[in-house]
């Protein structure tokens, strides 16, 4: 259930967002039929992602579930999707680098929800900061049998007194109702014992670079 409630909460926030805009163009004469498809397809977008995290963590522990190869791109694409809204609403530009031609063979929906609670915590982490130009860059490399994605930001990086706790259950640097203190021990559970992949830490020149090796196919 707390997994479930953490990754519900942004895009909740998104849609509440999209609604609140459509109300407005609505009552304004703003509403043209592109800007209404727009709005209705962000929204189907969100739901869609929103049932499927049910989905996710009810399947969590079942044995049967099947690992697929896609191209890396095609996770990106569906990031922009879902956090599009959000990240013109915050001012933050997300920067990719990346070999489109890249491809992996693994549990496709773990990985979009690591890389969504990631992007989220340096959105969180621009808010808590007051950085209203805020970037965040996700690089993919590939080395022989492993894929390194490295995420880093310009929010200012994380104390050093807590970087170390940052990975633990319900432990938060937010105000209780704005966190769970639950996102980034999601994203190394999933990472640890379903994606066989390993996260780091690090605090860099104004930001923070969290650090993922995974391995292409196992």
């Amino acid at each position: 259930i707390g997994n479930i409630a953490h990754q519900w909460r942004q895009p909740l926030a998104n849609l509440n967002g999209l609604i609140l805009n459509f109300d407005y163009d609505n009552n304004n004469n703003g509403l043209t039929k592109e800007k209404t498809t727009d709005y209705l397809n962000q929204i189907e977008d969100l739901s869609l992602h929103m049932s499927e995290t049910i989905e996710n963590f009810s399947n969590y522990f079942h044995p049967d579930k099947e690992k697929q190869l896609f191209k890396f791109n095609t996770l990106i694409d569906e990031i922009n999707q879902l956090l599009k809204f959000s990240l013109i609403k915050n001012n933050i530009s997300l920067i990719i680098k990346q070999d489109l031609e890249i491809s992996i063979n693994t549990y496709y929906a773990e990985l979009l929800q690591v890389l969504i609670i990631l992007i989220s915590n340096s959105k969180d982490a621009f808010k808590a900061q007051q950085i209203h130009n805020g970037t965040i860059e996700i690089t993919v490399k590939e080395e022989k049998e492993t894929i390194t994605i490295e995420l880093w930001d310009n929010a200012g990086g994380i104390n050093k007194d807590v970087i170390g706790k940052i990975f633990d259950p319900y432990f938060s640097t937010k105000d209780k109702k704005q966190g769970t203190g639950l996102g980034l021990h999601i994203a190394r559970t999933l990472l640890t014992n379903t994606l066989n992949g390993t996260i780091i830490v690090e605090n860099i020149e104004n930001g923070t670079k969290f650090t993922i090796e995974l391995k292409i196919s196992f």
